[in-house]
């Protein structure tokens, strides 16, 4: 029987024309996109991450940048300036950030320091705001106090420290510094016998001046009379005092004392502002000003946030490596192996926190060190929720047709773990590490901040300890406590929105989704 195949119409083939395209072919097509292109694409639209990706930027650099443009470091402890303003020349007579303070003064401050001012020349009032009597009933007899609302310059209203003791050699070096600036540090000493209240003279290097029973200043032409301790040259006692030829108190006849000598040199009175930048070369420049331990805190706060950024940022990546590779081996052998490691994990989780931390900070902290046993502390049991986010993941995967086709070409565990099921995991995955770093600067503040880890004993500070100084002071200095709160809300808020952003980028189901 003859074939079909013979009675063909052969007009039915025909050559195709390669010079024409089909429908399909001439459509134009799409740019090939990869999935992290495609998931900054997305992450690029959202404004609120964007945004807190530029904050983070900026608090980052300020890390970098404050310590360096500071002149001050953590080891710099001012004793004379605790808790005071912060202070830029660009304010200078702006009303703020002038290292001044407003507060409610009664006639005796005013006087006093009206008294700084006439000794030193300097000007502890920036501004009267106003005067007004205050009325009091005080044991059934009213009382009439003279009130002034002022605002004062908190580095000069420190004006003259009383009992300073310097070497010989550093007497000496102050007087040629006068002598060349023109500008006083070394102030005349008090005849305390003189003075009512034997403790204003020690306690208070400001009171100079006479004071009556009252505690009032006694004026003669509205001029305080002054109580300089005076020697006569050819006195027994001068030997006492140190020889003094340098700028002289107005009203100096060349008798007044400016040292006292004792075992390490001179006991002086010295008007602190000017011999602080005889020290340093400069007078204070706290930008943000100074707190409880006299220690900037601007510089203070870029030490401080740039050690909880690195912990939490190492942290993050410790237990996102040991995390991802726990969850892994769980999630893709299962059986017995996932059984056997997720209760090991589970019997971690249930250890609360706060006691790994304390244990490590009691028992580890003496050999190790206090930061590395921190870091040990986080990473005990930070890396389960990792691990199991992990875990659901390679469960989620680890059945599907080209892991499966890879398997039947012989392809290895190890290469199917990381080339096929472990990219289709990694964005979930990095979510949780981004979500992860706020969590380890919250937990670590609150444990700096309640004591429990002493960063001050290893030479470092944090956010936590930052703040923790701030509240001893946040009545009288409540700056002490602002700049540090404010760091770390930024930094809260802004990584959530972060960690949000990097979510719905890396989310696979809106893959090329608008």
């Amino acid at each position: 029987m003859q074939s079909n195949e013979n009675n063909l119409d052969r007009s039915l083939f025909v050559f195709a024309d390669k010079t024409r395209k089909s429908a399909e072919e001439s459509a134009p097509k799409a740019p090939s996109v990869g999935y992290f292109k495609d998931a900054w694409r997305r992450f690029s639209k959202n404004r609120s991450s964007l945004a807190a990706l530029v904050i983070l930027a900026v608090l980052v650099l300020f890390c970098i940048l404050a310590p360096l443009l500071s002149p001050y470091t953590l080891a710099d402890k001012e004793s004379v300036y605790p808790n005071k303003r912060p202070i830029l020349p660009l304010f200078e007579n702006a009303g703020f950030w002038d290292g001044g303070r407003e507060n409610e003064f009664t006639e005796d401050n005013y006087y006093y320091f009206l008294a700084i001012a006439r000794e030193t020349g300097a000007t502890p009032i920036l501004k009267t705001l106003k005067s007004y009597e205050k009325t009091q009933t005080v044991g059934g007899v009213q009382k009439t106090t003279k009130m002034y609302r002022l605002r004062v310059d908190s580095y000069k209203e420190v004006g003259v420290v009383n009992g300073l003791n310097i070497s010989k050699a550093d007497f000496e070096a102050i007087c040629r510094y006068q002598d060349e600036t023109g500008r006083r540090v070394l102030m005349p000493l008090v005849d305390t016998s003189r003075l009512y209240g034997f403790d204003r003279g020690e306690g208070g290097g400001n009171y100079w001046y006479e004071i009556d029973k009252k505690g009032k200043p006694v004026l003669s032409g509205g001029e305080f009379q002054p109580l300089y301790l005076s020697v006569a040259a050819d006195s027994p006692l001068k030997n006492q005092y140190a020889e003094y030829d340098s700028l002289r108190a107005p009203t100096d006849d060349g008798s007044f004392v400016y040292g006292k000598a004792n075992q390490s040199g001179y006991s002086t009175r010295i008007y602190y502002y000017e011999y602080y930048r005889y020290k340093n070369g400069y007078y204070p420049k706290y930008y943000f000003g100074t707190n409880t331990y006299g220690q900037d805190i601007f510089a203070a706060l870029g030490n401080g946030a740039a050690f909880s950024l690195l912990l939490s940022l190492g942290v993050s990546a410790l237990n996102l490596l040991i995390g991802a590779a726990y969850g892994a081996i769980e999630g893709y052998y299962g059986g017995k192996v996932d059984l056997f490691m997720e209760r090991f994990a589970e019997i971690l989780s249930g250890i609360p926190f706060t006691v790994v931390v304390t244990l490590f900070a009691y028992h580890l902290a003496a050999k190790v060190g206090v930061i590395p046993s921190f870091l040990f502390a986080f990473i005990t049991t930070g890396w389960i929720s990792t691990a199991s986010l992990t875990r659901k993941q390679f469960y989620r995967f680890k059945n599907r047709e080209y892991v499966m086709a890879a398997r039947t070409l012989g392809a290895k565990d190890g290469r199917i773990i990381l080339k096929h099921v472990f990219p289709n995991s990694v964005g979930t995955i990095i979510t949780s590490a981004a979500m992860l770093i706020p969590s380890v600067i919250g937990l670590e503040t609150t444990l700096t901040y309640l004591g429990i880890v002493n960063l001050s004993a290893a030479g470092a500070t944090s956010l936590g300890t930052l703040i923790e100084l701030g509240k001893t002071s946040l009545d009288t200095a409540p700056h002490v406590l602002l700049f540090p709160a404010v760091f770390l809300a930024l930094v809260m808020i802004s990584f959530n929105l972060l960690g949000n952003g990097l979510r719905d980028a890396f989310n696979p189901t809106l893959r090329f989704s608008e």
